[in-house]
């Protein structure tokens, strides 16, 4: 009987895809074109271009920058060098490009929160590609300032953050605070950057994150200045930290 139940379930959740799908059709998260029935979150074209992206998969473990096949880039890449990030080690989709860009533009800044299930199933195949020196404890996130969260009505990292604990099974929880407004950080230097960012975050009331490790998610990195401001508080709170975004800009 219960087999039957189930069959009879499964028979209208597809029926009503169906019919959903009818009146009201899916579109491409990339283009915005209407997508064909076996066709799931992007067209092919912007499949494509989302491949293009994300490229062979080298990149620079510490800032994120593409780097090629034979580069020796463990100590950070030309791009870096120079950078001490407070983080352990990176994970990317790809660049900031393309049709990841536009999914990523529409879940910031026009309220295209069902992007973050698509990018956040990206994510965890880009978490689960790198070969981690821990096992993590927890999956957190960058903290938006209050009045932009609530201009926005949510938080972008943290929807990336909780889909990504909702599909690895990985506990997650807001481990960070903002604790004043900053600048946007597009048009400033990679001094400027730090500087902006210099005492933005501290731990939550509460929290203690000692000997715990970390995996923090943000959208896009650029500079790696936020990032590293960010895992810089957890780690002097005893945590090991890495982190996980959808894409890097000007790489």
């Amino acid at each position: 009987m219960s087999g039957t139940v189930d069959s009879c379930r499964r028979g209208l959740g597809e029926l009503g895809k169906a019919v959903g799908d009818t009146l009201l059709p899916r579109s491409c998260q990339g283009c915005g074109g209407i997508l064909e029935t076996n066709e799931r979150g992007l067209c092919v074209l912007c499949w494509r271009g989302l491949q293009e992206a994300i490229g062979d998969g080298g990149y620079c473990p510490r800032c994120g920058s593409s780097v090629g096949a034979f580069t020796q880039a463990n100590g950070g890449c030309n791009r870096c060098r120079d950078f001490g990030p407070r983080y352990e080690r990176l994970a990317r989709v790809g660049l900031y490009r393309g049709p990841l860009a536009e999914m990523i533009r529409k879940l910031k800044f026009r309220r295209g929160t069902d992007s973050a299930r698509l990018l956040g199933e990206l994510l965890l195949g880009a978490v689960e590609g790198v070969q981690w020196q821990m096992k993590f404890d927890q999956v957190s996130w960058v903290p938006l300032h209050w009045w932009r969260q609530w201009c926005r009505g949510y938080n972008q990292a943290e929807l990336l953050g909780r889909r990504l604990g909702d599909l690895s099974g990985w506990r997650t929880g807001r481990l960070l605070r903002r604790v004043r407004w900053t600048a946007p950080q597009t048009h400033l230097s990679r001094h400027d950057r730090r500087e902006n960012v210099r005492g933005a975050f501290a731990l939550r009331r509460g929290v203690d994150v000692t000997d715990k490790k970390i995996l923090l998610v943000d959208d896009v990195l650029t500079t790696g200045a936020t990032a590293s401001e960010a895992a810089g508080v957890l780690r002097k709170a005893g945590a090991r930290v890495a982190v996980a975004v959808v894409a890097v800009a000007g790489a």
